[in-house]
């Protein structure tokens, strides 16, 4: 599934050679037309999950959490999800950014993402820089949630059961119905991390991993050259850019 958002692309200028070099000349290949949330979800959440440096993340789960916790997690997100999009408007991106941190920070493991979606460079850095990283992915992942979930146009989520997932997690199936639509499913692979108990580590489209895996080495390719350092910097430019764009609109 390729979509193209050209626009995207244009976000990038004056964003630093960094930005423009690296991250978006792989990621702005992976986004969907205007008004179509439901859509970008799909592209959306494949993309957290699916940078893996080599491997995909979620054949390195701890284990398979409780079903009816792990279905309350999904059906939370999914929940605050709906919520923001019935509201988009009223919001603006900064407002839509605001509501939806705590429910994406609280279902998704960013720790391990992004260790493993910066391969080398995660291995060579200290604990401060792993920190920053950390925090850059996860803002920036709320960043795009709030600039992509602008509206609402009926979708609405199923929760579909649980089955034995990859390794010891497990998969907490839903589908996305969409009005005059095909319906898309998605499976939300589960792990349980200990004490901060069930994440989401993966997340399966249509019963298999998506392609947007193929621009994993977008990643490893920036931390060669920049380090994580760099790949947390080029996160938090774009998020800056992503939350100034509604306030310089309504300036407008």
């Amino acid at each position: 599934m390729i979509l193209v958002f050209p626009s995207f692309r244009s976000r990038c200028a004056g964003a630093g050679p960094l930005v423009r070099r690296g991250i978006w000349r792989g990621w702005a290949r992976w986004v969907a037309p205007q008004g179509r949330p439901a859509a970008w979800l799909v592209v959306l959440l494949a993309l957290l999950t699916g940078l893996a440096g080599g491997t995909p993340v979620s054949r390195a789960v701890a284990a398979a959490p409780d079903a009816e916790a792990a279905t309350t997690l999904v059906e939370r997100y999914q929940a605050a999800l709906l919520d923001v999009m019935r509201r988009a408007r009223a919001l603006g991106i900064q407002g839509r950014a605001r509501e939806l941190a705590a429910p994406v920070r609280e279902t998704f493991d960013f720790a391990r993402m992004a260790r493993v979606a910066a391969g080398r460079a995660w291995r060579e850095a200290d604990d401060t820089a792993r920190a920053a990283m950390v925090e850059a992915f996860a803002r920036y992942s709320v960043a795009v949630h709030a600039d992509r979930f602008d509206g609402y146009s009926g979708e609405t989520f199923v929760l579909d059961g649980t089955a034995p997932g990859p390794g010891e997690a497990l998969l907490v199936n839903t589908r996305i119905d969409r009005p005059r639509r095909d319906d898309v499913t998605l499976s939300y692979v589960v792990a349980d991390q200990g004490d901060q108990g069930p994440r989401v580590v993966d997340v399966l489209m249509n019963g298999s991993i998506s392609e947007v895996a193929l621009r994993r080495s977008e990643w490893a390719a920036i931390g060669k050259q920049e380090g994580l350092d760099g790949l947390a910097q080029a996160l938090q430019a774009l998020t800056d850019r992503l939350l100034a764009e509604d306030t310089a609109a309504r300036t407008d």
